[in-house]
């Protein structure tokens, strides 16, 4: 489904003002045709380097200034185009985060071919009470931004010993996250050094704290 990136709804249900929309198109435009003018000098600037170059190096700018002004002609011009693509299994979920004042960067919903995860990766770290979620061993919220359902090639191992299809669980998973997001109160970040209520909050530790740890091995080894 393509949500608008404007007001965070499906883009058949976007809810911009047609003033808005105007604005950001000539924002674009400009925007689009100001950096093209600037990719189309610096192609110049290039071609009369040429001779002070190797044919390498030459060759290397060059595909590289190519494939900018590529990406570039891409970029959209028209409002309705102003979109990006989120999985449908996991829409609801996203628009209820939204409207609750959740911002996220990235997500997943897992896919049959490879069952393996399911992913939010939220803009900033929020806090949460996980307590009854009804998640299994599988969550876990990463260094307060991104909360993730991994399960070990190991768990995996283990579902289809017993007869569990990894993917029907992955499924039964999702749809506690969006019974879960559905109860959520409004977002709140999380404090310094506060902690989340009821699932394993993995640290990412800072590199004071591995030079530490790094020391404190070496010295046990001693």
């Amino acid at each position: 489904m393509k949500v608008c990136y404007g007001c965070n709804k499906p883009v058949p249900q976007c809810v911009c003002s047609q003033e808005k929309r105007i604005t950001w198109e000539k924002k674009a435009r400009a925007e689009k045709e100001e950096t093209l003018q600037c990719i189309q000098k610096e192609l110049q600037e290039l071609k009369a380097q040429k001779d002070k170059m190797s044919e390498a190096e030459y060759k290397e700018e060059l595909r590289n200034l190519e494939d900018n002004r590529e990406e570039w002609l891409k970029e959209p011009e028209n409002y309705e185009d102003f979109s990006f693509e989120i999985d449908d299994d996991i829409l609801d979920t996203m628009l209820t985060l939204w409207d609750k004042g959740y911002n996220t960067r990235f997500c997943c919903a897992g896919h049959p071919d490879f069952p393996r995860y399911i992913y939010i990766v939220f803009e900033y770290g929020y806090y949460f009470d996980f307590t009854n979620s009804g998640f299994d061993d599988n969550w876990k919220y990463a260094s307060g931004c991104r909360l993730c359902y991994y399960p070990s090639k190991k768990a995996i191992h283990q579902m289809e010993k017993v007869g569990i299809d990894p993917y029907e669980h992955l499924c039964e998973q999702r749809e506690l996250l969006n019974r879960w997001v559905h109860q959520l109160p409004s977002a709140r970040k999380l404090k310094k050094g506060e902690k989340v209520k009821g699932i394993w909050m993995r640290h990412r530790r800072t590199k004071k704290e591995l030079e530490a740890a790094k020391a404190a091995a070496d010295t046990a080894e001693q």
